[in-house]
């Protein structure tokens, strides 16, 4: 499987960062992943065709886009950041060995 790292326009995130109030970032944080949620449900509900495939899509860029600006708003690093996706998969593998499931 060939990865694809995202990339992210970071002059436009630190341009946000600096027009925007921070009050203003931390709402739009919380209203992105709700609207994902939203889309999720809405997948679950009647299924994935290609209009909910592509509003599942941008509500996830949007989620990505907002992690992002959080990011560099508290200024977490790429290293602390992929500490923790580390160690969480780690704990995943190892729960999903308790479950005696193949790998």
């Amino acid at each position: 499987m060939q990865t694809v790292e995202l990339e992210f326009d970071d002059e436009v995130i630190a341009k946000v960062i600096e027009l925007f109030p921070k009050n203003l970032i931390l709402d739009v944080a919380r209203e992105e992943p709700a609207e994902l949620i939203q889309a999720i449900c809405k997948v679950c509900r009647y299924g994935l065709d290609s209009y909910r495939k592509a509003h599942l899509v941008e509500e996830m860029a949007d989620t990505l886009i907002v992690i992002r600006e959080l990011q560099k708003l508290f200024d977490i690093s790429e290293e602390d950041l992929q500490e923790f996706i580390r160690s969480k998969q780690i704990r995943t593998k190892e729960r999903i060995g308790e479950l005696g499931v193949e790998k």
